[in-house]
């Protein structure tokens, strides 16, 4: 581990408590708003702080990943589960957050995959809210799974601003972002590095394609269940 990755892991962990501290004490005062009505003007700075919060646990998260990346040390608890139902849960999920758009979802509800469940999550996710984000003018998001040669290949396509051909090459690439979105869009270039990491440890692929102020479709692959055998 270089300086770098052993200064983001002293930090990020000594960052998670104070964090984890800050966040109940914000639910405990929004408890308290809720038991006395004279408190409500209280209450929408409470809801900004929260969602600060959740950012930089996310960022945090995210830190924690890259360290167990670079040491070898990203563990998969696998098991069998269907994969349609784990992505209306991540849709609901990420429409909590922001609903600007409608996700079309389309593929065989009856599918299963053997996989770590919540890392799987974690890879759709960020996907999901790439594609919300990277395009702020479009109305809708596609999500697709299908069977193509013995494995389930996942897809999610927006109609946004897309990613110039010459960096498409690098977008998988730690603490990557494009020039020109950088200074509209916040992030640290970690999310697709983690995504295709996680990938990787279920020995599946992940990739995009994309056309600048077109849309992207990121896609990744998982092995298929058929009568809860993993196939080959």
């Amino acid at each position: 581990m270089n300086r770098k990755d052993e200064f983001m892991s002293i930090a990020s962990h000594e960052l998670k408590t104070p964090i984890t501290s800050v966040k109940a004490s914000l639910q405990l005062i929004d408890k308290m708003v809720g038991k006395h009505p004279q408190l409500e003007s209280v209450a929408p700075f409470i809801s900004k702080a929260s969602k600060q919060v959740n950012k930089l646990t996310n960022i945090i998260n995210d830190l924690l990943d890259v360290t167990k990346i670079q040491a070898g040390k990203l563990q998969l608890n696998e098991s069998f589960f269907n994969l349609y139902q784990l992505i209306v849960d991540s849709v609901e999920q990420c429409q909590l957050i922001d609903n600007r758009h409608k996700i079309l979802i389309k593929g065989n509800n009856e599918l299963k995959i053997y996989a770590d469940r919540d890392r799987i999550e974690q890879v759709f996710c960020n996907l999901i809210n790439n594609a919300i984000k990277y395009s702020p003018k479009a109305e809708e998001v596609h999500v697709g799974f299908e069977i193509l040669d013995d494995q389930i290949t996942v897809s999610v396509t927006d109609f946004g601003i897309g990613i110039p051909a010459e960096k498409v090459a690098n977008i998988f690439d730690r603490f990557f972002r494009v020039e020109h979105t950088s200074k509209n869009f916040s992030g640290l270039g970690l999310g697709l590095y983690i995504s295709s990491e996680i990938i990787k440890q279920h020995n599946g692929e992940i990739g995009v394609i994309s056309e600048t102020d077109k849309g992207s479709t990121f896609w990744f692959t998982v092995k298929l269940i058929v009568n809860n055998i993993v196939t080959t």
